[in-house]
Order: C-alpha cells, then sequence, then structure tokens
C-alpha cells in the first residue's frame, strides 16, 4: 500500500510540473539599504585559536589610531601594542571608501547568548575564530554603534590591508577590487518523458584558448545534443545584449535551491569566483531559451 502511494503522489507531482500548476519562483530584488549616518569610527578584531601570530585589534576614528594590538610581520618581533596614533585626512578617506564599497554586504549581526562580547563590541565567533566589525554612525539622534557580520567579499580584503597598514606599516601594495561581475552563465533544462526537449547553454568568456579571450556559446540541443550542438564564437555586443536581458528579467534574484536535491536550472558565475544557482519560472526559462536560439539562428 504504502509503494502505491508513493507511486500517485510522484505521478500527482509529474503532472503539476507539466501542467505547470506548482508555485513558481519569483525574483526577489533586495530592498535598498540606506546608510544609517556618517561614519565616524570603525573597530575590528580577529583572532584565532589555532593559528599563531594571528590576533589583530584596531580601533580608530577620524583623526587617531585610539588603540591597537597586532604581531609584526617580523617574526622575531613580539607582540606590539599602540595608543593614539595620529592618522591624515586621506587615510581616512581610504578606510570610509571601503567600508561604503561593502557597504551592500554588511548585515548586522546580533550574537547569540552564549558568544562572547564586551560592551563596545560585537563578536562573530566559528570554532574559536572570530571576527569583529563594529562601525559608529554619527546621526541626527546621536552616535550609533553598530556589529556587522564580516562579509564574504573580496573587497573586505581591501579594508583589511588598510587596516594592517595603519597599524604597522609596511609599505602594502592595498588592491581596490571593483564589485564582482557577471561573467558566465548555464543554463539548462531536462525533461524526463520527451528528452528531445532538453537543451543546455553555456555562455561566458572563453579565456582558455591560446588566442586572445572571446565571448563563446556552448549549446546541445537534444538528448545528449542528437539535434543540435556546437560551439559558437560571439562579440562582445552578444554579452551586453544578453546583460540587458539578464537585467530586464531581474535574473540573479531568483530563489536559490534551499536542499542538495533541489532542482536548479541556471548557474551565473562572476569575476570573483563565486556563483549562484537558481531556480527560475517557466516563463523566464522559455525567455532565454528563446533569447539563445536566436543567436544561433543569427550568428551560426
Amino acid at each position: 500500500m504504502k509503494r502505491k502511494l508513493a507511486g500517485i503522489m510522484a505521478l500527482l507531482t509529474l503532472l503539476l510540473n507539466l501542467t505547470g500548476c506548482t508555485k513558481q519562483p519569483v525574483p526577489v530584488p533586495p530592498e535598498e539599504k540606506p546608510l544609517p549616518g556618517k561614519l565616524v569610527a570603525l573597530s575590528f578584531s580577529q583572532g584565532s585559536g589555532m593559528v599563531a601570530r594571528a590576533n589583530f585589534d584596531i580601533r580608530l576614528n577620524r583623526e587617531e589610531i585610539e588603540e591597537t594590538t597586532f604581531w609584526p610581520e617580523d617574526f622575531e618581533l613580539d607582540e606590539q601594542s599602540l595608543k593614539h596614533v595620529p592618522i591624515t585626512p586621506e587615510q581616512w578617506a581610504d578606510v570610509e571608501k571601503a567600508v561604503l564599497s561593502l557597504w551592500p554586504k554588511l548585515d548586522e549581526y546580533q550574537p547569540a547568548a552564549s558568544a562572547s562580547s564586551s560592551d563596545e563590541d560585537v563578536f562573530m565567533l566559528d570554532g574559536g575564530d572570530y571576527t569583529n566589525l563594529t562601525l559608529t554612525w554619527e546621526t541626527a539622534d546621536g552616535t550609533v554603534k553598530k556589529g556587522y557580520a564580516w562579509p564574504s567579499d573580496r573587497r573586505a580584503l581591501t579594508l583589511w590591508d588598510l587596516l594592517r597598514e595603519l597599524a604597522d606599516p609596511r609599505g602594502r601594495e592595498i588592491v581596490w577590487y571593483e564589485e564582482p561581475q557577471l561573467k558566465e552563465i548555464y543554463f539548462t533544462h531536462k525533461y524526463r518523458l520527451n528528452t528531445r526537449k532538453n537543451y543546455s547553454f553555456q555562455f561566458y568568456l572563453n579565456t582558455y584558448s591560446e588566442e586572445e579571450p572571446f565571448w563563446e556559446l556552448i549549446y546541445y540541443l537534444g538528448k545528449n545534443g542528437d539535434i543540435a550542438k556546437g560551439y559558437l564564437p560571439l562579440a562582445p555586443s552578444d554579452w551586453d545584449a544578453f546583460l540587458a536581458l539578464a537585467e530586464d528579467l531581474q535574473l540573479a534574484y531568483f530563489p536559490e535551491p534551499t536542499r542538495s536535491d533541489d532542482y536548479f536550472s541556471c548557474r551565473l558565475r562572476y569575476t570573483d569566483e563565486t556563483s549562484l544557482s537558481l531556480i527560475l519560472d517557466k516563463e523566464t526559462e522559455e525567455t532565454l531559451k528563446q533569447f539563445f536560439l536566436d543567436l544561433i539562428e543569427q550568428k551560426g
């Protein structure tokens, strides 16, 4: 009986998918996040229970490093502590610029009851390691301190390097990373009942060739490409046309799979090598499919 019921449920699920009666995913763009006020101070702490000489703490405002503790890169030197080290307006401007570039990625962090914390700082603990970022904002109602989770974004490396260079000047090269840009899409759909309707498209910048990098579309139509398959060199203007379509469709804001076995039809890859796996609705899938078919017809 259980097997029979399971079979009926599987059949019903399949019929719902085929008829489009299941709930369709929708894109959810993030809300615009205004700044709390003007940045006037910053506190950063980093440490590890496993890595020696990894601890680094710094508190600074627009005029000075109030206090910092760090391990110099010279392993012959012990931990250093400094107080009231003046900084220039240009140095503070760089710190502020780095923070503001990360602002869309900064989420306020509220520690769990068991997390270590003090009156001034908010800690994020991870198996003995911690990273703490507290920003002080000047608002119409006075100054406000807020703790933020350290973002998974390579632009955070710029802020870290700036703070290390302020505490321990070594002439480090400060790299200003740009906001990650979309560089590849992989789009696919597989049908169980009619495999001839299967398709996959991969549109990306080919940097593996011995020639200059070029935009390329790889496509398979039908099961394993039995209807058509090929490699199609394209122009930068074709990629621009795709980016315009992706923005119009709000492609990057569709939901990601919530389970490892959830089906996704689209993967976006960015210049910082991060990626998004997305679940699209049927209308968006059809629009993307037609875009690529038109490219193949025009350029093939």
